[in-house]
C-alpha cells in the first residue's frame, strides 16, 4: 500500500454523457441477445440444432472483430459522436432484416450484417469515455456504462424471450429495431463531442503548462501523481514523443501489444467474454431443460441472473476508484482477479446442484463476479496508453476479444454434444441437451482459473505502463496535438 491520493472529494460523474453511453452499448448488446433468446423457437421452425444456433452467434461476432479496426481509427481521427449514431441506424436495419428471414442463410447474413456494425461500439465508447471521465471517477462511470450494456443484454433477451412466448419469433426483431432511429437522435441532439485529451491523467509542465495542451484538472493530482511519488519508472522504451494520431494502424496495433498491461487486460477480457457468449447463447436452453421450466419463467429467470451482473458491475467500478485513493494503486488489477475467483467459487456448485432454489442465489453471485470484472479492468486499459491512441488500443482489444469469443458458442454447442448424457437429445425446443451444456459451463470455469493467475501477476506491471502513459502525455504535450475530430 501506498499514501492515499489526492482525489477530490464528490467528483460529479456527468449523467447524461453516462446515460447516452450506456443506452449506445445497451442497444447493441440487446439487438446481439435476441438469437439467444428466440434459440427454442429457431430450433423448430428452422429444423437447426444447438451448433447452427451457435454459428449464427460466432457469424455476428467475427464481423464485429474486423468491423472494430477501422472504427477505431476513425474514432481517433473523426466525430465520435456522429459516427455512433450511424451505427446505431445500422443495427436497427439488421435486425429488421432478420425478421423477415425466410431461412437459416438469410438469418446469417442478417447476423453478419449486425455484427459488422456493432464493431463500432467498443472503440467509439472507449474513446468518448475516456476525453469525458476524469481518471479519479473513471472507474464509477464505467461501471454505469457497463451496466447499462449488461441491462441492455438482459433487457433484450427479456423482450425478445415474452414476445416469442406468445408471438412468432420474427416479432422479437423487429420491437427491438425502433430503438435505433430514437437512440441516433438523443445521441446527436444530446452528446457533444469533447476535445481529446481533455481528462488527461498527467500533471502539469515545469513551467506550469498543462500536459497535452489542454486545461489541468482535479485528476492531474490522482493516480499518475501518487505513481511518480512512489518513485515507479516507466518503461523508456514505450515512452512516446511525438504525437500519434497520424502513425499508421500497423504502428499502433504493434505498439499497443508491446505494453503488457494492455495483452492482460486483451487475454483476461476476452476469456470472460467467451463464457459469458457461450452461456448467454445457451442460457434459455440450459434453464428449461434443467430445471422443466417454461419459456416464460426461464426468461424471467435470466434476468434474475443478469441483475447480479449489473450489481456487481456497480460495486467494482466505485470500489476500484475508492481503494486508489486509499493508496492501493493496482487496485483496478487486482479488484479484477478476485472477480475471477468469485465466480468460480460460485459457478461451479450452482452448475451442479438439481435444485433450482440452491442454483439461483448461486449463480447470481456467479454473475456478480464476472461483471465485477468488467469497469476495473476497462478503467485500467485507459490509464496505460497515451490519450490518442484510445480508439485504436480499444479496436485491437475488442478485435482480439471478439474473435476468440466468436468461436465460444459453437465451441459450447459442441462440447454440449460431445458431454451430453447417454440419449439425450439436443434438438428439442423444451431444452434438449441440458446436460451436456451444463457439464460445458463447468470444464470451460477452467479459464477462469488462468485469468485469474495472470492478473495477480500483473499488478506491478500495470503501475509501470500507467507511469509511461503519464510520461508519454508530458513528452507529446510539449509538441501542438492534432485533432482531425469536430468539437
Amino acid at each position: 500500500m501506498i499514501a492515499r491520493t489526492s482525489t477530490p472529494p464528490r467528483e460529479r460523474v456527468p449523467a447524461t454523457a453516462v446515460a447516452l453511453l450506456a443506452g449506445t452499448l445497451a442497444l447493441a448488446a440487446a439487438d446481439q441477445t435476441i438469437v439467444g433468446a428466440v434459440a427454442p423457437d429457431l430450433k423448430t421452425d428452422l429444423d437447426v440444432g444447438n451448433t447452427q444456433i451457435g454459428l449464427l452467434v460466432t457469424a455476428a461476432y467475427l464481423l464485429a472483430a474486423i468491423g472494430t479496426i477501422p472504427f477505431g481509427i476513425l474514432a481517433d481521427r473523426s466525430h465520435r459522436v456522429r459516427l455512433l449514431a450511424i451505427c446505431a441506424l445500422e443495427w436497427s436495419a439488421s435486425i429488421t432484416l432478420a425478421g423477415f428471414a425466410d431461412g437459416y442463410g438469410t438469418l446469417l447474413v442478417a447476423q453478419l450484417a449486425l455484427g459488422a456494425g456493432v464493431g463500432a461500439a467498443a472503440p467509439l465508447v472507449a474513446s468518448l469515455a475516456g476525453d469525458i471521465f476524469p481518471p479519479t471517477v473513471r472507474g464509477r462511470a464505467l461501471g454505469f456504462i457497463l451496466a447499462g450494456e449488461f441491462a441492455g443484454a438482459a433487457s433484450g433477451l427479456l423482450i425478445a424471450g415474452e414476445i416469442a412466448a406468445f408471438a412468432p419469433w420474427r416479432f422479437s426483431f423487429w420491437a427491438l429495431a425502433v430503438a435505433g432511429p430514437v437512440l441516433a437522435v438523443a445521441l446527436l441532439s444530446r452528446l457533444r463531442e469533447p476535445a481529446r485529451g481533455s481528462q488527461v491523467a498527467t500533471s502539469t509542465s515545469d513551467s506550469g503548462t498543462p500536459a497535452g495542451g489542454v486545461p489541468p484538472s482535479r485528476a492531474e493530482h490522482g493516480l499518475a501523481a501518487a505513481i511518480r511519488a512512489a518513485g515507479i519508472r516507466p518503461r523508456e522504451r514505450l515512452v512516446l514523443h511525438e504525437d500519434p494520431t497520424g502513425k499508421p494502424l500497423s504502428w499502433a496495433i504493434r505498439y499497443v501489444l508491446a505494453v503488457p498491461t494492455n495483452v492482460v487486460i486483451i487475454v483476461t477480457s476476452a476469456l470472460c467474454y467467451f463464457y459469458v457468449a457461450g452461456v448467454q447463447t445457451f442460457a434459455i436452453v440450459y434453464l428449461r431443460g434443467r430445471f422443466d421450466t417454461s419459456q416464460e419463467v426461464a426468461t424471467a429467470l435470466l434476468v434474475v441472473i443478469g441483475i447480479g451482473v449489473i450489481a456487481g458491475i456497480l460495486a467494482t467500478g466505485h470500489l476500484s476508484d475508492r481503494l486508489i485513493a486509499r493508496g492501493h494503486l493496482a487496485a483496478r488489477i487486482g479488484v479484477g482477479a478476485v472477480c475471477f475467483v468469485a465466480a468460480i467459487a460460485a459457478f461451479a456448485p450452482g452448475f451442479l446442484v438439481g435444485s433450482l432454489a440452491l442454483a439461483l442465489p448461486l449463480m447470481f453471485l456467479g454473475a456478480a463476479g464476472l461483471g465485477g470484472l468488467n469497469p476495473p479492468l476497462d478503467a485500467a486499459r485507459l490509464d496505460v496508453v497515451h490519450f490518442r491512441l484510445w480508439g485504436r488500443a480499444e479496436s485491437v482489444r475488442a478485435m482480439c476479444q471478439n474473435l476468440i469469443r466468436a468461436g465460444a458458442p459453437l465451441i459450447f454447442g459442441w462440447l454440449s454434444v460431445l458431454l451430453a448424457a447417454p440419449g439425450e437429445t439436443h434438438d428439442s425446443a423444451q431444452g434438449g441437451g441440458a446436460v451436456g451444456l451444463g457439464r460445458a459451463f463447468l470444464v470451460l470455469l477452467g479459464l477462469f482459473v488462468v485469468a485469474a493467475a495472470v492478473l495477480a501477476a500483473a499488478r506491478r506491471g500495470y503501475l509501470r505502463d500507467v507511469a509511461t502513459a503519464a510520461e508519454s502525455e508530458r513528452a507529446v504535450g510539449s509538441r501542438p496535438p492534432r485533432d482531425t475530430g469536430a468539437a
